[in-house]
């Protein structure tokens, strides 16, 4: 879980105890539940640095990680070319409001200079999910 700013509370389902190990990444001095391992790293231009995560995930001996996030998140990532893939999920549902998604800091000028991966599509009942390969 990546947590900058530690506002995740303590008996939030995802960190209860079910027998699987639980990593919170964190910029904050906060301590947290017993058998919760804390990662502090520090806070640059008001992010945690993607490669930072990564690197002390492996210290911690992970070395597979699935990144579960909103679009800023997992920009952050893909511009830091750490993701191998990309899973993106379309639903038809027209919300009509809220924050974009996957907004890169330094888009492409020119639709020839932008990211084409290899994809496959899956039909998921009414949704449909693209599986990007990032990484060649």
């Amino acid at each position: 879980m990546i947590d900058p700013n530690g506002r995740l509370p303590d008996d939030a389902a995802l960190l209860q105890d079910d027998g699987t190990r639980r990593i919170i990444v964190q910029a904050v001095d906060r301590p947290r539940s017993a058998g919760v391992t804390v990662v502090r790293l520090p806070l640059r231009n008001d992010v945690i640095d993607p490669r930072e995560i990564v690197s002390a995930l492996r210290d911690e001996g992970l070395s597979t990680l699935l990144v579960e996030g909103g679009g800023i998140t997992i920009a952050r990532f893909l511009e830091a070319g750490l993701l191998d893939r990309l899973h993106v999920g379309i639903a038809p549902l027209l919300i009509g409001g809220g924050p974009q998604s996957l907004t890169l800091s330094k888009p492409s000028e020119l639709l020839a200079h932008a990211i084409r991966p290899e994809m496959r599509v899956f039909s998921l009942g009414t949704d449909v999910m693209l599986d990007c390969a990032m990484q060649s």
